[in-house]
């Protein structure tokens, strides 16, 4: 599966903007149309920031249990 850059994600909003299809779209440039009618939702309602990736950070295990450890501390 192509990764789509923010660039590419930026074009493909400014092609819908301009009257291609989302289908036509997604079948010339390889990106699956449910996908991009739910980027174009996002985009319409919170603008062109909303298209870039989120980083996900994921905590390992002693980080958690200091977390519950400070919470219980102010219980």
């Amino acid at each position: 599966m192509k990764k789509h850059t923010y660039e590419d994600r930026l074009t493909y909003m400014f092609m819908l903007e301009d009257g291609y299809s989302i289908k036509f779209i997604g079948k010339n440039f390889g990106i699956n149309c449910k996908f991009l009618a739910c980027l174009w939702h996002v985009y319409q309602k919170n603008g062109p920031d909303s298209l870039r990736r989120k980083k996900t950070i994921r905590k390992n295990w002693d980080f958690k249990q200091k977390i519950v450890l400070a919470i219980e501390k102010m219980a």
